[in-house]
């Protein structure tokens, strides 16, 4: 990842994306189960949101723990690698999770009559 600026977009706009579908499909399809996907499109907010805090962590090293200014800089790319590698996994864990609940919230019917439509 780039910075946080563009992790914290990105997180937004998937955010925002997959909300938008959910409520729509929610809406558009009779049948569904209004409690889970209230509680998948929560599910996602809260995960979101935790991922945009999280990303505002800060090296809490300066130069001067370190024996040369190469050293420092190795190390803080180091950190801000494997926190963000930690955030992105913990976020898709997030999103799968309320995907899952979303789908769940659907008839077993209306999912294969929907495959039918789109498989033609």
């Amino acid at each position: 990842m780039a910075n946080k600026r563009i992790f914290k977009k990105n997180v937004s706009k998937l955010t925002s994306a997959l909300i938008n579908d959910m409520m729509t499909a929610s809406v558009v399809f009779d049948g569904s189960d209004k409690e889970a996907v209230d509680n998948a499109v929560i599910n996602l907010i809260k995960g979101s949101e935790a991922a945009v805090v999280k990303a505002n962590v800060k090296f809490d090293k300066g130069v001067k723990a370190f024996e040369s200014q190469a050293l420092y800089s190795k190390a803080k790319a180091k950190f801000f690698h494997d926190v963000f590698r930690k955030l992105k996994k913990e976020y898709s864990e997030c999103v799968e999770k309320s995907i899952s609940t979303f789908n769940a919230a659907f008839p077993e019917e209306l999912k294969k009559n929907l495959k039918k439509e789109t498989a033609d």
